[in-house]
Parts: C-alpha cells; structure tokens; sequence
C-alpha cells in the first residue's frame, strides 16, 4: 500500500512519462487520435497546431517534476536537489534578481516558486522565463529551450532514484 506521499510522487511522475510517451510515438497523428478519439474537433485542431509537447505541458510537467517532490521530498533528497541548483546556476541566465541572497543564491527556490505560482512565461523557440515575487523582491531568470530538457531530465533522477527507495522496501 502506498502511502499519500508516495502516490502524488509516482502518479505524477506516471503522468509526465504519459506525455513523452505519446509525443514519442507521434500519438497525435494516430488512426485512434484522428478516428475514435471522442473529443471535440476543434480541440483536436489545436492539439495538431501544438503538439503535445506544448508550453501548458511543459508548465504542468515543472510542476509535477519540481513542485511536487520539493515539497514533499526535498528534504530526503536535499544533495539531488543541490545538484540540480547547481545545474541552474550554469543554466539560468539572471535578468532581475532584488533578493538578498548573502551570495548563495537557491536557483531552485526561485524556479519552483516561480512554476507554483505560474509565473512562468514562453519565448518561442528560445527561452523559458521564470520570475519569481514576493513583496518588493523580484527573481527574473530565463532559460534557454534547448535545456530544458536537460533540466527535466535531472528533475526526472530524483523521480527514478525515489521510485527505486519504494520498490526496495
């Protein structure tokens, strides 16, 4: 029996996987996406303008990726967590930051706040930008597209590594 935690970990996690999986094997251009899938026309319209591989799909994967874990296992997995702030401070490019940081600043702090509370904005084709707020303080980074997917992929290390801690209890 899993317990609440270990469910919104592994369900979420399930779901991101979902979405590589479908865009992988081209789902919207399936004979069951295009014939028997029961939505509305106009929905299938848009899915084939944007793919699957959409700018909501990519702010609900941050969360599902980044949020949820931090808040429910950060602490456990703190050194992963480090690591991956590290992977940001070569990563992020720092447009506006007002915080006082005492010169150590938590990138993934500032991201996960930034997706938690949806202040996360698209260039296409270039950047992801992220700001993060509270009261006067202002954290505004972006990211380039093209690592994204490297980010995702270390986000995805500590869903693997928690998904293995499970199985071997």
């Amino acid at each position: 029996m899993l317990t609440n935690e270990q469910n919104l970990i592994l369900q979420t996690f399930i779901t991101v996987e979902l979405f590589g999986t479908l865009k992988k094997n081209n789902f919207i251009k399936s004979e069951y996406f295009n014939k028997e899938l029961e939505i509305e026309e106009w929905l299938k319209t848009s899915l084939n303008e944007i793919n699957i591989d959409n700018q909501g799909s990519l702010l609900m994967s941050f969360y599902a990726m980044l949020v949820v874990p931090k808040e429910l296992i950060g602490d456990s997995f703190s050194s992963k967590f480090e690591n991956i702030n590290e992977f940001l401070k070569n990563k992020l490019d720092v447009v506006e930051d007002t915080y006082t940081h005492n010169h150590n600043v938590k990138y993934i702090k500032h991201i996960r706040n930034a997706v938690a509370h949806a202040r996360v904005e698209f260039l296409p084709n270039e950047y992801v930008i992220f700001e993060d707020k509270s009261g006067d303080a202002i954290f505004k980074a972006k990211m380039k597209l093209s690592d994204v997917g490297s980010f995702m992929e270390k986000l995805r290390t500590v869903h693997i590594n928690y998904s293995e801690r499970i199985n071997s209890n």
